[in-house]
């Protein structure tokens, strides 16, 4: 199904955009919050965890496209690199939010702020959305694929599933190209009309002679014209034979 390939494509497309937008935040917040109100740390592990995005997620994608088969792309495999990665997000969230100390961080209420802190508070506010925003996003694809692997495993018959491609994890056909049990296919000049799979392969008969029977067809003897010596008239004596 395209549509599962959609989803998966704009849910990774998102996560590397928020990516890209935490790796700036939090390299300037990194160079810009030493000896400020808060540590440094926060942007620090921001940027390790979007760096370890921005490069794993687009190669996913490249490979996914230019490779069948590749063990990355496997539903396996990604259900496993996606939690990890969730988990790398939701840390970088939360240690950004028990950095406040279960306060809510609202800049426009200090107005004591210079004009450096202020932007500094702002970005902070930025760096804790786009990090719950990539969990989530991570969070909830996982559980998709994971959910969805299990449907078309148990209710399709795909039992290839776990080692196919996510973004053809409804399309029926497993990483081997084989389609999966129950499924009826036609391939061309392989087998007749809803011939099942594995089934014996269909034989064209072969044809003999000009009348095309198959063979073991028992066929008549082709007719033969008489041979006559000459003429016979009545009586059954051959004309110009002998007379007895």
């Amino acid at each position: 199904m395209a549509v599962v390939g959609l989803i998966r494509l704009v849910a990774f497309a998102t996560v590397i955009g928020f990516a890209l937008i935490c790796l700036g935040i939090g390299a300037n917040f990194a160079a810009l919050a030493a000896g400020s109100f808060i540590g440094s740390s926060v942007g620090g592990l921001a940027v390790a965890i979007a760096i370890i995005t921005v490069l794993l997620v687009p190669a996913v994608i490249i490979i996914d496209y230019i490779r069948k088969g590749a063990i990355i792309t496997a539903v396996w495999c990604e259900l496993i690199w996606v939690g990890i990665l969730s988990i790398l997000w939701i840390a970088v969230a939360g240690h950004a939010t028990a950095q406040l100390f279960g306060l809510s961080l609202n800049c426009d209420a200090f107005g004591f702020f210079s004009d450096a802190d202020a932007s500094l508070c702002r970005q902070y506010q930025a760096l804790q959305a786009f990090s719950w925003l990539n969990w989530l996003i991570l969070f909830f694809w996982f559980w998709f694929l994971l959910v969805a692997a299990l449907i078309a495993m148990t209710r399709r018959g795909n039992k290839g599933v776990w080692s196919g491609s996510a973004k053809d994890i409804f399309s029926g056909a497993n990483n081997k190209g084989i389609p999966p049990i129950g499924h009826t296919a036609t391939p061309v000049g392989g087998y007749p009309p809803q011939q099942p799979y594995g089934a014996a392969p269909y034989q064209q008969p072969q044809m003999t002679g000009h009348g095309a029977y198959p063979p073991g067809t028992p066929v008549a003897a082709p007719y033969q014209t008489p041979q006559h010596t000459g003429y016979a008239p009545p009586g059954g004596q051959p004309y110009g034979a002998a007379q007895v």
